[in-house]
């Protein structure tokens, strides 16, 4: 996906024009499934399990744990744990900045810490669907790369929702994850 036409959905989706109803939650717990794609033909899925807390109005701290294995002994497991500020913006909508400690194992002797950061944007564009998007890095195994990544959650009632993201690693070869989860706000 080219990084302008990412870049205009998320800026189109979160304008103020755009942003109707409700407002977006920072305490919830998600579990998904996601496709892994390393590029040059590695492909395969995996699980993960996610939580945010609202410690007050305008922060918030996550945990995320995600483990794909790859089917020929390489396994990807990363473990992140940050905290971040929300402010609001329009009308329920915000921003957030997060930073986060971020572990990496490869399951065949790799495995690495580091940091990751991010700013993003959420929004109602409904009463019952919210999109999100986000650009950052991560700085692990002696790099740092850039992240991109949309999302967009479809709420069955006002507490849980089925959502759908796409998130990509701009190294050499591309890194991109497609998830669909469940998540509970509460």
């Amino acid at each position: 996906m080219s990084k302008k036409i990412l870049i205009a959905a998320v800026a189109a989706a979160l304008s103020p024009a755009a942003v109707l109803a409700n407002d977006v939650s920072y305490s919830y717990g998600e579990i998904n499934y996601h496709e892994v794609d390393v590029g040059a033909g590695i492909s395969d899925n995996g699980f993960g399990l996610a939580g945010s807390f609202a410690i007050n109005d305008s922060w918030h701290a996550g945990l995320s744990y995600n483990t794909t294995s790859f089917g020929f002994g390489v396994d990807y497991d990363r473990t992140s744990l940050g905290f971040g500020y929300n402010g609001d913006f329009g009308t329920n909508a915000s921003y957030f900045i997060d930073l986060a400690y971020e572990k990496i194992d490869l399951g065949i002797g790799g495995d690495d810490t580091g940091y990751s950061f991010q700013v993003g944007a959420r929004g109602m564009v409904s009463d019952s669907f919210e999109l999100q998007g986000q650009i950052g890095t991560i700085d692990i195994f002696g790099g740092s790369e850039t992240t991109y990544g949309v999302s967009g959650r479809y709420f069955i009632n006002d507490s849980m929702a089925i959502g759908l993201s796409w998130d990509t690693v701009d190294s050499g070869s591309g890194i991109d994850t497609l998830t669909l989860g469940f998540r509970f706000n509460f």
